[in-house]
C-alpha cells in the first residue's frame, strides 16, 4: 500500500485503505448510504474477484471495530455512572 507509512501512528488508517469510496456498494448492487447485509459481506469476502473480496473483508473488519468501540464506550459510561446507550 503506497499511501500507508509503516511505523507511524495508525490513526486514520482506514481513510488510506479506502481508495474508491462506494465501490463495494456498487459491486454488490446496494444503494450507497444503506447498510450492506452481513450475509452479502460474508459471501463477497469469499469471492474469486480479488478486489471485491478485499473490499468486503475491510468492511467486515471496520464494522466489527466500530461495534467493539461502541461496546467499550458503553462500559466506560456505565463505570463513570453516566447512563445513555
Amino acid at each position: 500500500m503506497g499511501n500507508v507509512s509503516v511505523g507511524k501512528s495508525r490513526k486514520g488508517w482506514i481513510k488510506a485503505a479506502v481508495r474508491h469510496p462506494g465501490a463495494l456498494h456498487e459491486q454488490l448492487g446496494t444503494p450507497v448510504g444503506s447498510l450492506i447485509p452481513r450475509g452479502n459481506l460474508e459471501e463477497a469476502s469469499r469471492s474469486e474477484d480479488r478486489s471485491l473480496a478485499r473490499r468486503a473483508r475491510l468492511a467486515e473488519r471496520a464494522s466489527s471495530r466500530s461495534a467493539k468501540a461502541r461496546a467499550e464506550a458503553a462500559v466506560h459510561r456505565a463505570k463513570m455512572g453516566r447512563g445513555g446507550k
